[in-house]
């Protein structure tokens, strides 16, 4: 799903300046036939529609959280297995990690990534 993070911050803006207008004094508007401009109704309203969008981007969010974690679980042991290799046969990878193989190198990157994105 794509997020056009742009025009929801937009539509939130004009509901919250029709909300503001409203408190002070504005009228409350609905045209036949509507218009999206002008309309108190249909300017809050594509604001708040913007809410099921969101959530629901964030419940697919979680959701790729959740699988990144359980796939960097399941390198654990793919970890373990590099550090106890002697150091010769795999030497330094070019970062400076000893006994870091492209699979290791990848998971530390996911690490590192998810480690931002955690609360």
């Amino acid at each position: 799903m794509t997020i056009d993070l742009d025009a929801i911050r937009a539509r939130q803006e004009r509901a919250h300046a029709e909300v503001s207008a409203l408190c002070h004094g504005k009228r409350w508007q609905m045209m036949i036939p509507a218009r999206p401009d002008d309309d108190s109704d249909l300017i809050i309203g594509a604001s708040l529609r913007d809410i099921h969008a969101l959530l629901a981007h964030i419940a697919d969010l979680e959701a790729d959280k959740a699988a990144l974690v359980g796939a960097l679980e399941g390198l654990q042991p793919h970890i373990r297995e590099c550090n106890a290799q002697d150091p010769d046969i795999i030497g330094e990878c070019p970062t400076g990690h000893r006994n870091e193989c492209g699979r290791c190198y990848d998971l530390r990157i996911a690490r590192a990534l998810l480690d931002r994105i955690r609360p």
